[in-house]
């Protein structure tokens, strides 16, 4: 409707390991993840009090270290009141 609002975000992340190394073509380098989290959130008014939220994110992280690489999928839904 027209009263929908829809949200998206990116949010990204380096981070750069001080002491844990790993191996990369033969040589011990520093580890380095970076972090990528999309998003988007529905908002739907009910009422003039209430309105339902629909949240979806994607939290990746990719490494230097294949074995910390990772996804993960999160969904949630909540109904929130206007004060």
């Amino acid at each position: 409707t027209e009263q929908d609002t829809l949200v998206m975000a990116v949010r990204y992340r380096i981070k750069r390991y001080a002491q844990r190394f790993v191996e990369v073509e033969d040589q011990d380098v520093l580890r380095r993840d970076h972090q990528w989290v999309p998003s988007i959130t529905w908002i739907r008014p009910i009422n003039h009090m209430f309105e339902a939220r629909f949240d979806y994110t994607y939290d990746t992280v990719y490494s230097n270290d294949p074995e910390k690489e990772r996804g993960a999928h999160l969904a949630w839904s909540s109904i929130g009141v206007r004060w």
